[in-house]
This record gives C-alpha cells, structure tokens and sequence, in this order.
C-alpha cells in the first residue's frame, strides 16, 4: 500500500499559541487532523485569491533565486527557494 504522503512537501510554519489552540479546536470539531484541516485551508485560500483575481498561481522553476527571510527564533536572515 501506497504511503498517503508520498505526493506531498513537507513545510515547517511557525504559529503563535493561540492560533494553534483554535486549529486544534476547529480540527478536533471537524474531525479531521489539523494537518488535513491546514491543507483544505490553505485550498480554500488560494481558489478565493484566484478567483479574486488578486493573485496568479505560477509554476516555480528550479532555477528561481533565493529569497532571504529573518529567522523567527535567531533573527539570523536565511536563503529559502520558492
């Protein structure tokens, strides 16, 4: 049997407390994991922004540069890829 997540990218999101404890409450009323409640979000998101006509969905290219962004533990500036 095929792993579920072998189609999938794991990405790392840094949530304040508060945020997380509604996730975990509106997940645990879903009966869904926050995971599966994160990722229909996330899709929900980004059709409305679509359709919305405000943001256009681009394929990301390998070749795409590095973005810089501050770490939210050390501050230190990290290079990330799109």
């Amino acid at each position: 049997m095929a792993d579920k997540t072998e189609n999938m990218v794991l990405r790392t999101v840094y949530l304040p407390k508060s945020l997380d404890n509604r996730l975990k409450n509106a997940a645990f009323g879903r009966s869904q994991s926050k995971g599966e409640l994160i990722r229909d979000l996330i899709s929900i998101s980004i059709d409305r922004l679509e359709e919305s006509g405000t943001f256009t969905a681009k394929k990301s290219s390998p070749a795409s540069k590095a973005k810089k962004v501050a770490s939210p533990t050390t501050g230190e500036d990290k290079a990330y890829h799109d």
